[in-house]
């Protein structure tokens, strides 16, 4: 593929021919670095992205992040598996399924890589799936086809977990913080840190050995939860800081997807 290039005072104006590269994607990856793509339709389809193309996407990718590579070799590495992911992006976006992928932090590792480092498996004890009993019935609730909650002034916007296997604090809150707003109508962001290093007696095993979202759950029961300005989060595991002592109502916990269903829809409340 061919293209030519003109530029400006603050951006530079690319025109070259439309292939699989959607427009919206590509717009995305382009603004990290100020550059605007002129796409035009009536050009013939490419058969495969432009390899200045994605040099200049993998710039802006390692800008935005703040990507450093040991040596050139790595980032010729990396820079091939960042092509071959946005390759799969642009694939999966094509087909204009219920969601759309993009490029973010993790786009320079392989599958393997960002398995390795970010899921963690749990060591779940025998007993857990017994404990598992929702409190809300068996699905026999009149609710709607679907519900969705990012409309209603109820959810924080999305956060990071950066290099830790915290994701189960993250879901915790996420449902904790959202009930919270639609009984106060205050939106308040619950301390993901408190519960990665306080919660290691309920079962929870940190950064690098994961949790669950139960056990998350029973130790703000017992103990509570404190705002994320007062605990802000960090990517690591530390020495437990808190004192609070303050205790929740109670622990529903719900066992299967149809009685998650049935706790959203009927009950009207988020859940993790």
């Amino acid at each position: 593929m061919r293209g030519s290039s003109t530029r400006g005072a603050n951006y530079v104006h690319i025109h070259l021919c439309a292939g699989d590269i959607q427009r919206r994607a590509v717009l995305q990856l382009f603004t990290m670095i100020r550059v605007v793509f002129v796409l035009f339709s009536f050009f013939p389809l490419c058969q495969s992205m432009d390899e200045a193309i994605v040099n200049l996407a993998f710039v802006g990718f390692q800008r935005k992040h703040g990507k450093r590579y040991q040596d050139e070799a790595e980032e010729r590495k990396r820079a091939k598996i960042f092509q071959s992911n946005l390759e799969y992006i642009e694939k999966v976006n094509a087909q204009n399924l219920s969601y759309t992928l993009g490029v973010n932090q993790y786009s320079d590792l392989t599958f393997e890589e960002f398995a390795a480092q970010m899921l963690h498996p749990i060591e779940v004890d025998d007993n857990l799936q017994e404990r598992l009993r929702a409190e809300v019935g068996s699905g026999r609730v009149a609710a709607p086809t679907s519900v969705d909650w990012r409309g209603k002034g109820v959810l924080n916007p999305i956060k990071d977990q950066g290099q830790c296997g915290s994701c189960w604090a993250f879901s915790a809150n996420g449902a904790l913080e959202a009930q919270y707003a639609i009984a106060t109508r205050k939106l308040l962001s619950f301390s993901e840190k408190q519960l990665n290093d306080c919660s290691s007696s309920y079962g929870n095993k940190g950064c690098y050995r994961g949790g669950l979202m139960e056990y998350a759950y029973e130790y703000i029961r017992d103990k509570g939860i404190d705002l994320e300005s007062t605990y802000p989060y960090k990517d690591r595991d530390d020495a437990c800081k808190t004192s609070l002592e303050s205790e929740a109502d109670g622990l529903p916990v719900i066992a299967n997807n149809t009685s998650l269903y049935s706790f959203i829809a009927g009950f009207g409340l988020p859940a993790s």
